[in-house]
């Protein structure tokens, strides 16, 4: 009857094999491999109990665990796990097993337990139905124990994804050994599951790992840029070019003499007038009534009233001759011409002119015909205010250009004060005055002599100079430190005195200790914000590296040590 029921079972238990075999398990589950569907024997579970029974017994005879036998194990193609059974744990079931394997008792005693020889298990498989088990042992099934995690992931931030991340761990490997899930007998499907899971873990270790390490080395650099002060003061200075250094206390600052060759022409227009023409020309009869002849020169002159004429050449005038009673004046003909421009000259005929300063009773000259020739008119011409305009503008530009020259060729720390001499070596005009002409051109070439000093000395002056109106620490900024000449006075005793302005730009001090205390810990946005407090502090730039710190943290190191604070002077 026992056959008939195993037999009958086993037909549907094959029934039902097949039908789960025929359902299409890719079309609805999205499986990398056909799931492998096996039946067991009627008799496995009571073979399972034997088997475990006989162990335990073994172990409370003997104190060690009964195993299969290896050359079992390797032939059996499934293990109890498989079958859904373990090994018996010690949980004290031995106890519960009570006479059931060759236990003997007697009235009143008990003897003990022979030591059994453990049998050899059989080799347990689902396809052979033949198997017949040893009556005398007893099957216990283990209960099976959920795989569990041994850790826990627990974030403040993101809890809900790092619960469901862990709820996932649990149900990768819930039921079955790590062992046996990394086995080819895992589906392809769960194998992926297992991979995405140790990738995400992986993750966010690495995470956590990079994280700690970009808080524990980021370093922030501020640089700043200091606000700057200007000043200025006027001052009087002694300037010494035979000084071996500069003197701040006296106020003496040492100077060099240097000179500048230049060459230079200006063009301008004329301002004068004149009165140009021509002369008026005529002949004329001179009279001696001496006895002796006359030689008169060239360039003797005739007057005629107001007007005055020259011989043109020289004569020689003979004496008179006769008797008393008529006596004959010796003459010569000569010719003359105007002493000034003008039609006023042209005289007219019988024009009695007396020569030179001769009494007229003695000589006398009178022309014949009229004078002729004579004209006039009103030009624009040099004047002498042309000359001396023309000359103090060319000297002033020569002058500029002089300096110039010498402040592109001073060396870096340098500065030239333009209070020197100025000395003409040549100049040429284009015109004389009086000469007609509508422009007048200069040419003309100077040495302009300058002094020069250096700007570490006059810092060092100008400090001194400057002490009540500086705070502690404060420096004054060199390339902006400069003299604006003014009234210069040079005499034997005092030397070059200089009135000028002194100007500057005032560099507060700025604590670096300080400042670094002040933001340390603090967001980037903060540390901005108080810096930008500070009065000394005009520009703030703060950068964290690497960068991703920055992103990531947007806060300024705890450590001081990892805080790098630079300071720079704005170009102004």
């Amino acid at each position: 009857e026992s056959r008939l029921v195993a037999a009958l079972m086993a037909v549907e238990l094959d029934q039902e094999k097949q039908n789960v075999l025929a359902y299409d398990w890719k079309k609805s589950f999205p499986f990398l491999h056909i799931p492998k569907v096996e039946t067991l024997p009627h008799n496995i579970v009571s073979t399972a109990i034997c088997v475990a029974g006989g162990a335990e017994i073994a172990r409370a005879e003997t104190g060690s665990v009964y195993e299969l036998p290896t050359a079992i194990r390797e032939k059996d193609q499934h293990s109890a796990e498989d079958l859904g059974f373990h090994e018996l744990e010690d949980q004290g079931l031995h106890k519960e097993v009570g006479t059931s394997a060759k236990i003997h008792e007697s009235p009143g005693t008990m003897e003990p337990l022979e030591r059994p020889t453990p049998p050899t298990p059989p080799i347990l498989s689902g396809n052979d139905p033949n198997i017949e088990l040893e009556s005398n042992v007893i099957p216990v099934p283990i209960e099976k124990k959920p795989f569990s995690i041994p850790f826990s992931i627990s974030l403040p931030k993101f809890p809900h994804i790092f619960k469901n991340l862990a709820k996932s761990f649990s149900g990768i490997f819930a039921g079955r050994t790590l062992n046996e899930k990394f086995s080819s007998q895992v589906s392809g499907a769960k194998q992926l599951r297992i991979t995405v899971a140790i990738i995400l873990l992986i993750l966010v270790i690495a995470m956590g790992a990079g994280t700690f390490f970009l808080w524990s080395t980021a370093r922030a650099n501020v640089e700043i840029t200091i606000k700057t002060a200007p000043i200025s003061q006027d001052i009087q200075l002694t300037l010494d070019p035979t000084a071996q250094q500069s003197n701040p206390t006296a106020g003496i600052l040492k100077v060099e003499k240097v000179d500048k060759e230049v060459t230079g022409e200006l063009e301008d227009n004329t301002t004068g007038t004149n009165i140009v023409g021509d002369r008026a020309k005529g002949k004329v009869t001179i009279y001696n009534a001496t006895t002796g002849s006359k030689k008169l020169p060239a360039g003797t002159v005739l007057t005629a009233g107001n007007l005055k004429f020259t011989l043109d050449s020289e004569v020689v005038v003979a004496s008179s001759s006769g008797t008393a009673e008529s006596t004959q004046a010796g003459t010569a003909d000569v010719l003359v011409t105007a002493s000034n421009i003008g039609t006023e000259s042209n005289i007219g005929a019988k024009t009695k002119f007396m020569v030179a300063n001769f009494d007229q009773g003695s000589y006398v000259a009178i022309n014949n015909d009229a004078f002729s020739g004579g004209s006039s008119r009103e030009i624009q011409a040099v004047s002498k205010d042309d000359y001396t305009k023309l000359e103090n503008l060319l000297t002033k530009q020569l002058q500029q250009q002089a300096i110039a020259a010498l402040n592109t060729d001073q060396q870096q720390g340098v500065r030239i004060i333009p209070v020197g001499t100025v000395t003409v070596k040549s100049k040429t005009y284009s015109a004389k005055i009086g000469d007609e002409a509508t422009t007048l051109k200069l040419t003309m070439t100077m040495t302009a002599t300058a002094l020069q000093y250096k700007t570490s000395d006059l810092v060092s002056v100008a400090t001194t100079m400057l002490q009540s109106s500086m705070t502690d620490g404060a420096i004054l900024r060199e390339e902006k430190t400069q003299i604006d000449p003014g009234e210069v006075q040079q005499t034997p005793t005092t030397g070059i005195q200089l009135k000028a302005t002194l100007s500057s730009e005032i560099i507060p001090s700025v604590d670096k200790q300080k400042l670094a205390q002040l933001i340390v810990g603090k967001t980037i946005p903060q540390a901005l914000s108080i810096l930008k407090e500070q009065k000394e502090v005009g520009d703030v730039v703060v950068t964290v590296s690497p960068h991703l710190a920055q992103i990531i943290f947007t806060a300024i190191p705890k450590d001081m040590n990892r805080i790098t604070i630079q300071t720079k002077v704005g170009s102004q």
